[in-house]
């Protein structure tokens, strides 16, 4: 059973220029009948329902049971459900509460950095939209637990880790919540994503634009559609799967350079070797030395 806890991080100098970094994180089961938030916490993070506060971070509760309420300028109250996500922003008035019939368990992690900021820019989250929905992922629950264990070790060396995990977290809690299970996902849509699996466990023996129209698309607009789904284009995640499958050849077997160059399609060592150190900054041969 997980204990009650919180804490914020101390932040380095190099925090605002980061890409990601986590600056707090907790855990509370927070019973019926209770006055809400609990005292102890810095006095920025502290907050009546009716007065509400705004912080200079970005925050994420999940509520794992329990039931409660959201308001900010946007809403005067958004119930909230076991199972659903409270996505809080930087200078943007809100308040919150668990239900006083049920109370709520809430784990919650702090965050900041160029990442955050670029998703919201971007719209991939929104302030008018701060209520992540259900998610049946059901490695979000393993997630938190270990989180909530990096949490509360005293060891400056975890910090890259706690980073790593909270970023992939708030990830698939948000990406839960944009995307739909592809069984509710429009023709067209569940489509180019059966298309992006068969790329990522066979590559084409034509060409893209050939291999597209063979499955009845456009490269165009597959390409486009990729692109904004995942940040880069086909043609470049055939590329990362090239480079993997050239690293695995590398560490794994006795095949010479050129034999593996023309495994994963290249016409010579030479363009393989030049487009392996563009990709991990080092020639094939003296990543397989080292």
């Amino acid at each position: 059973m997980i204990q009650n806890y919180f804490v914020y991080f101390p932040e380095e100098k190099s925090s605002s220029s980061a890409d990601f970094e986590m600056t707090g994180g907790g855990h509370h089961l927070h019973p019926s009948q209770k006055p809400y938030p609990e005292p102890g916490h810095p006095q920025s993070r502290m907050f009546g329902f009716e007065s509400g506060r705004s912080i200079d971070s970005f925050q994420i509760l999940w509520i794992s049971r329990g039931a409660g309420i959201y308001r900010d300028h946007h809403h005067s109250a958004i119930p909230i459900q076991s199972g659903q996500s409270i996505l809080l922003f930087p200078g943007h008035w809100h308040s919150y509460r668990p239900d006083l019939k049920t109370g709520w368990e809430e784990h919650w992690i702090e965050f900041r950095g160029k990442r955050a900021e670029d998703w919201l820019k971007k719209k991939a989250i929104q302030t008018s939209n701060p209520i992540l929905e259900f998610s049946n992922d059901p490695l979000i629950p393993t997630f938190f637990q270990e989180l909530h264990r990096l949490n509360r070790l005293p060891n400056r060396a975890l910090k890259p880790l706690r980073n790593s995990l909270a970023l992939h977290l708030i990830q698939r809690l948000i990406l839960k919540t944009r995307h739909t299970s592809s069984g509710d996902l429009p023709a067209s849509l569940h489509h180019y994503r059966e298309l992006q699996e068969k790329l990522g466990q066979k590559e084409p023996e034509t060409s893209l634009d050939h291999w597209c129209m063979d499955h009845g698309v456009s490269y165009h607009t597959f390409r486009l559609w990729f692109q904004k789904e995942n940040g880069i284009s086909p043609k470049q995640y055939l590329s990362q799967i090239r480079i993997r499958k050239a690293k695995e050849w590398l560490l794994g077997s006795s095949l010479q350079i050129q034999e593996i160059a023309e495994k994963i399609g290249y016409a010579n060592a030479f363009h393989f070797s030049n487009h392996f150190k563009k990709e991990t900054g080092f020639t094939p041969k003296t990543f397989r030395n080292r």
